[in-house]
C-alpha cells in the first residue's frame, strides 16, 4: 500500500467481518465453568493444608446452618399446629361460655319465679298453720272427752262390783251429781272440739 492509497482509503475494500460481538459473548459462555474456591470441599485440597482446613470448616458451617434451618422449620410447623389447636379450643370454650351464660340466665329467671310463687303463698301457708292448730285443739278436746266418758263408765262398773246394793243406794245422790258434772264437761269439751273442727274445715 502506497502513500497515495492511504490518502484514498475510502476507495479501499471493507475489511471482512470475521467475527462479531455476539460471537465473542458466545465464546465466553462456552468456556468451562470453574467453581469458586469458597465453594470447593476439602476433597479438592490436600489434607493438612490451610485450604483444606478452610474448606472443611465451611462445609461444617453449611451443614450446621442446614440443620438449624431444618430445626426452625420443624419448630414453625409445631407452632402452627399448636396455634391451630389453641384457636379450636378457644372457639369451643367461647361456645361453652355462651351456653353457660344462657343457662345461668334461665336459672335466675326460674329462681325469681319460685321466689314470687313462695311469696304469694305465704298467707295461705299461715292460714294452713292456723287451721292445723284448730284441728290439733279439736283432737285434744275429743280425746279428753273420750277419757272422761271411759273413766265414768269404769268407775260405775267398779262401784257395782265392789259395793253392796245398800251402799250404792246411799251414795246414789252423790254419784248422780258426779255423773251430771262429768256429762256437762263432756258436752262442753265436745262443743269446743266441734267448734275447732268447724274452724279447721272452713278456714
Amino acid at each position: 500500500m502506497t502513500d497515495y492509497d492511504l490518502f484514498n482509503i475510502h476507495d479501499l475494500d471493507p475489511i471482512p467481518d470475521y467475527f462479531s460481538f455476539q460471537d465473542t459473548i458466545d465464546s465466553f459462555q462456552d468456556l468451562p465453568k470453574k467453581r469458586p474456591i469458597d465453594q470447593l470441599d476439602e476433597s479438592s485440597f490436600l489434607p493438612g493444608t490451610l485450604e483444606y482446613k478452610k474448606a472443611r470448616k465451611k462445609r461444617q458451617n453449611r451443614e450446621s446452618a442446614s440443620r438449624s434451618r431444618a430445626r426452625k422449620k420443624i419448630e414453625l410447623t409445631s407452632l402452627d399446629t399448636t396455634l391451630s389447636q389453641i384457636a379450636e379450643i378457644n372457639q369451643k370454650l367461647t361456645l361453652e361460655n355462651a351456653a353457660l351464660k344462657a343457662e345461668n340466665g334461665m336459672l335466675k329467671k326460674e329462681l325469681e319465679f319460685y321466689k314470687g310463687f313462695v311469696k304469694n303463698d305465704e298467707p295461705k301457708m299461715k292460714g294452713n298453720k292456723a287451721s292445723t292448730g284448730w284441728l290439733a285443739v279439736s283432737v285434744v278436746l275429743s280425746m279428753i272427752c273420750m277419757v272422761l266418758v271411759t273413766h265414768e263408765e269404769g268407775g260405775q262398773a267398779v262401784n257395782m262390783g265392789g259395793r253392796s246394793l245398800k251402799s250404792m243406794k246411799q251414795n246414789k245422790f252423790l254419784n248422780n251429781e258426779e255423773s251430771n258434772y262429768s256429762m256437762i264437761m263432756v258436752v262442753v269439751l265436745g262443743l269446743a272440739a266441734a267448734a275447732c273442727a268447724w274452724k279447721y274445715f272452713h278456714k
